[in-house]
């Protein structure tokens, strides 16, 4: 086994060697917002120095992140890497002039369509003329002579036949403009895109290689590409009143990266290695009459922890389960923590094609024990809400992202989750519960007259009124708020029912325990005091 090595030396440009295969991809880490690519390519060594090629690889490609290693011959050694950039013009001129002839086509395509519009258009407007005439002049003559009655037939006969024929001349045409005019728009990004992206140009990578003897080695050949991405997504489901939901973590990855991954082994990682992996240098800050301040100096990521942590497998090793009777099983990803990363090992092999197609992997399945919960804000909306309360449990950090949400099999919306690290609470909604229901009562609301001091008292106070429409206890929690004052001037306190719950920041929280068909009510309310010369601008 070769010992790992990475290097990059930038060549001056130097004419395209032959094309020669490029390798296999045989695995992928995705980060969020790029891709670390491992190629393998079997070749045949001789004694003394080799020159394997990797060629037209993208041009995105990071020199300074390349890494070579393999295996096969006992003794062989790698001495550097070698990277060269082509650029292919002609094949730019040649994109460029196609899309142009392609774009060409397609506006004579819309005249055409056009053309046939209009003259649908000036014949229903004929047919219509013809149509009032007829009908002013054939009533007149049936009258005096009975053969206009079989010249009214024809009119009727020639109006009831052409006239749906040329409105559907129109849609035809209407149809093709809207689809000719989407093909032009299409056209024109591409043509500015080949104009201007670096796209048409190639790296080429030659790994220098001593051998003792001869044999054949397989070289893998590593690096990092940015227009590569991935972002978690769930399907929640949820039972009414259920004590446990599924929860089933996808992930919707979508590369441009100019390859295409075909059958490769997938890693998923939260790292960043774009952001850095030491911290900022603090810099002193000198007081002057003209200071600056200089800021931090610049640092990059390292790739080479996350990368010599993906696991490499062979394309037996990652073979895709065969499939088994229904319902059929779901393959879990295998999740890692590292410090400050998380890493998924999709399953079997993934193909993402390199067109920017997003491609909805599952990743794994989770069961977590919840507990239900209706939760009511009445002075906002006074619809009830069903809630799932549930701790994160697992070894990893639930990672921001949207959600399905489903309540018995039906979809109830999209949620968008936080991160959540292992032991925290979070909270899930599953829409409205129409069985349990709250009414809001406005019971006091005055103000005083200025007393001796010139202070006035504002008294607020409602009534919720909750019933429990369902066959079964629930358990509610009704969350309200009070003015918290910001100066000493204003003097607030509770008035009503006593709350669950206090916060300083002037939330609330109630909670009942209703039986079947139960009803409660809360009274809640606040009275404030302020000088008359310093009224609060709004209350709630």
């Amino acid at each position: 086994m070769f010992a790992l090595f990475s290097l990059a030396v930038a060549l001056a440009q130097t004419p395209a060697p032959p094309p020669q295969p490029s390798g296999v991809i045989e695995s992928v880490v995705v980060f969020p917002d790029r891709a670390a690519v491992t190629r393998s390519l079997e070749v045949e060594l001789v004694a003394g120095v080799n020159e394997v090629r990797f060629v037209d690889l993208p041009p995105t490609l990071q020199e300074r992140t390349l890494q070579a290693n393999g295996s096969g011959v006992e003794g062989a050694r790698l001495l550097g890497l070698d990277v060269a950039t082509r650029e292919l013009a002609e094949d730019r001129r040649a994109r460029v002039a196609e899309l142009q002839d392609q774009i060409q086509a397609t506006r004579d395509a819309i005249q055409v369509e056009q053309d046939e519009l209009e003259a649908a258009t000036a014949e229903l407007k004929f047919l219509a003329e013809l149509q009032a005439a007829a009908a002013k002049q054939l009533s007149a003559e049936m009258l005096f002579a009975e053969e206009t009655v079989d010249d009214a037939s024809a009119v009727a006969e020639l109006l009831r036949t052409r006239i749906p024929e040329v409105q559907g001349f129109r849609r035809a045409a209407n149809i093709a403009l809207r689809d000719l005019g989407a093909k032009v728009d299409a056209l024109e990004r591409e043509l500015a895109t080949v104009r201007g992206a670096a796209q048409w140009s190639r790296r080429d990578v030659v790994v220098l290689v001593e051998a003792p003897e001869p044999g054949v080695a397989e070289i893998d050949l590593t690096y990092i590409l940015s227009g590569a991405s991935w972002t978690p997504a769930y399907d929640i489901r949820a039972v009414a009143e259920g004590g446990t939901i599924a929860l089933s973590m996808n992930a919707l990855v979508q590369q441009t990266t100019g390859e295409e991954w075909s059958e490769a082994a997938l890693t998923l990682s939260t790292a960043r290695p774009a952001a850095g992996i030491a911290p900022p240098e603090l810099q002193p800050f000198w007081l002057q009459s003209d200071y600056q301040v200089y800021g931090a100096d610049e640092w990059e990521g390292d790739y080479e922890e996350v990368l010599e942590e993906a696991p490499r497998r062979s394309r037996d090793e990652r073979a895709a389960p065969a499939p088994v009777a229904a319902p059929m099983g779901v393959a879990r990803a295998a999740v890692s923590e590292r410090a400050g990363a998380t890493t998924f090992e999709v399953p079997g092999a993934a193909s993402i094609p390199g067109d920017g197609t997003r491609r909805k992997l599952r990743v794994t399945d989770l069961e977590l024990e919840t507990t239900p919960l209706r939760v009511v804000v009445p002075r906002v909306d006074p619809s009830v809400f069903l809630i799932a309360k549930t701790t994160w449990e697992a070894g990893w950090p639930l990672l921001a992202g949207e959600a399905s949400m489903f309540l018995d099999d039906a979809f109830v919306g999209v949620m968008s989750l936080p991160t959540v690290g292992t032991g925290e609470e979070m909270e899930l909604a599953f829409g409205r519960d129409d069985a349990v229901r709250a009414e809001v009562e406005l019971v006091e609301d005055r103000r005083t007259n200025p007393d001796w001091t010139g202070r006035i008292t504002v008294f607020k106070k409602w009534t919720f009124h909750l019933e429990n429409g369902r066959d079964e206890a629930v358990d509610i929690e009704l969350r309200d708020r009070v003015p918290v004052p910001t100066e000493s001037r204003y003097k607030v306190r509770y008035d009503g029912d006593e709350p669950d719950e206090t916060r300083s920041d002037g939330l609330v929280t109630f909670r009942r325990s209703l039986a079947a068909g139960a009803k409660v009510d809360i009274t809640f309310g606040y009275i404030l005091r302020y000088p008359k010369r310093h009224p609060p601008a709004v209350l709630p």
